[in-house]
């Protein structure tokens, strides 16, 4: 059942591997589009459309989060990711075929973000589910690790498709790996839905933490919001080359801090990591206002990747340590859902702001919005939450 299994699996337990396996693969696909913001360039489209067209799919996700948080506890994980890995294929078949700015773009956008809605909150249900209590945070780490190699993967080597195709066939091999991921997610086993009854996501809300944990994942993905909706388009426009280096970067400066520091989360009071952190991410992005060179946009982007390597990990641990076992998927539900507002605030608010103030100038007020953001959670009372002295012992019944 979900929530119910041996607290001593281990991080090679099939479940967690395959569906390691099956996140990479839908990921490889999600993260060639980060060039999406530069075919709509070419296409003539302003920033504030180019941040509509790549936040309409933050719509429709943040919308189904919550509700597929709320169904997991009765329907098994691995229907929504074959489902949610099925409707992403369809949507990059569909964008494959469309070679103008109208409105069948943004309604294929709107369609793939129900597909990735199912995919991603199931995936990291049964993420928190079949890891250790104790090893919470090192397991959502070694899960985005993967999800970090595809954003340096992908980008590249999209990159190296257009240089002898279009964006339809990078799009068709999206599909593709859509496909292969749905392939993998039905090797996992079909779980039995919980029993228990869970707590309604606005008995949830109300802790005091989760709130805390919401906002601050949500000042987050400000910063990665603008990333994944505009950088391609600014690298584009400054003549600053390729953006892959930049995505090869933050993979790397995000894998090394959790290879060295996976860990710290788990032993150490998460706070100690996530503001630190957090400022960190911040700052690289404001930074983005001074890149001249693409040297410069490796080191910003390694910078950026330091930072957030520690801090979502450990932000997604912290939310859902002060849930029950029968409130897990909700809790991720959460976590993802302020994620994904986050990257649709940024989408819709950073295109305007870029249109009058220059995306220089845009990428600026960002980061210094979200290290202020950050620093502003020092001033909150926060639980004390050292590894697993946080977590809830689990009822026997």
């Amino acid at each position: 059942m979900l929530g119910q299994r041996p607290r001593t699996a281990p991080l090679t337990e099939r479940s967690f591997l395959l569906t390691l396996g099956a996140t990479f693969l839908f990921f490889l696909a999600m993260s060639a589009f980060v060039l999406m913001p530069r075919q709509l360039w070419e296409l003539g489209a302003s920033d504030s459309v180019i941040g509509w067209v790549m936040g309409a799919i933050q719509v429709t996700t943040a919308v189904v989060m919550p509700l597929v948080g709320m169904l997991l506890h009765r329907v098994s994980p691995r229907r929504f990711m074959v489902g949610g890995a099925l409707l992403m294929a369809l949507g990059c078949a569909a964008l494959a075929q469309i070679e103008e700015i109208s409105w069948l773009i943004y309604l294929v956008r709107a369609v793939q973000g129900l597909g990735f809605a199912a995919f991603f909150v199931s995936a990291g249900t049964l993420v928190v589910t079949v890891v250790p209590d104790n090893q919470r945070a090192q397991g959502l780490s070694l899960w985005g690790a993967g999800v970090l190699i595809t954003q340096a993967v992908a980008p590249l080597g999209a990159e190296q498709l257009l240089r002898v195709g279009s964006f339809g066939h990078v799009y068709w091999v999206a599909a593709g790996a859509c496909l292969a991921a749905a392939l993998t997610s039905l090797w996992l086993p079909q779980r039995r839905p919980e029993r228990a009854v869970p707590t309604p996501l606005l008995t949830l809300l109300r802790k005091p933490a989760v709130a805390v944990g919401l906002l601050a994942l949500l000042s987050g993905s400000l910063g990665f919001g603008t990333i994944y909706s505009f950088l391609s388009a600014f690298t584009q426009r400054e003549a600053l080359g390729p953006v892959a280096p930049f995505f090869g970067a933050y993979t790397v400066g995000s894998l090394l801090v959790r290879l060295v520091g996976g860990k710290w989360a788990d032993r150490y009071d998460r706070r100690l990591v996530i503001v630190p952190s957090l400022v960190l991410s911040a700052l690289a992005i404001a930074a983005l206002c001074f890149v001249r060179t693409g040297w410069h946009l490796v080191l910003v982007g390694a910078l950026y990747g330091a930072g957030s390597g520690f801090s979502y990990p450990a932000l997604m641990a912290f939310v859902v340590d002060q849930a029950e076992p029968a409130d897990r998927a909700r809790a991720v539900a959460l976590d993802n859902w302020s994620f994904t507002v986050g990257m649709l605030l940024a989408a819709t608010v950073f295109g305007p702001a870029a249109d009058s103030l220059g995306m220089r100038g845009a990428f600026a007020g960002v980061g210094v919005l979200g290290a202020v953001a950050a620093l502003a959670l020092l001033t909150l009372r926060l639980p004390n939450t050292v590894g697993s002295a946080s977590i809830r012992p689990r009822s026997t019944s």
